[in-house]
């Protein structure tokens, strides 16, 4: 076949077609490992669905309200549930509204602190919640 008065054989290659296939299994392959698990441990994922959410605030509240119907004095804000019920996530006590010493790392849940659990549900001593992260 002549192609500008060349002869195009089956056996040249096209640079372009080359680089733009290249560059869609670049795109393939990095959208799999990202599917799989391989995500950076600094990037916070989207917040689970509400019905999920719900569930581990209704929890938390569960707890916090049978923690102190057992006369246990939480106001050093302890970790209600340290990622154990809900991996990846910490429920926490916290003033409310939050004060500077809720900042403090020895003072938030230990999962938390250590990057094993990236998300975290702050309750006031009035089992409302005061703040849901990342």
């Amino acid at each position: 076949m002549l192609v500008f008065g060349m002869e195009k054989s089956a056996k040249q290659l096209c640079l372009p077609c080359l680089i733009g296939a290249a560059a869609v299994l670049a795109v393939a392959a990095f959208g799999i490992w990202w599917l799989v698990g391989g995500r950076h441990p600094g990037v916070r994922e989207p917040l689970p669905p509400e019905k999920e959410l719900e569930a581990m605030v209704q929890y938390g509240q569960e707890a916090l309200t049978q923690r102190l119907n057992d006369g246990e004095d939480l106001s050093a804000g302890p970790c209600l549930d340290n990622g154990e019920r809900f991996p990846g996530w910490v429920i926490d006590i916290v003033h409310n509204p939050r004060e500077p010493v809720d900042n403090i790392p020895e003072h938030q849940c230990s999962a938390y602190r250590e990057g094993r659990a990236l998300h975290f549900i702050e309750l006031g001593l009035d089992a409302n919640v005061v703040r849901i992260g990342p």
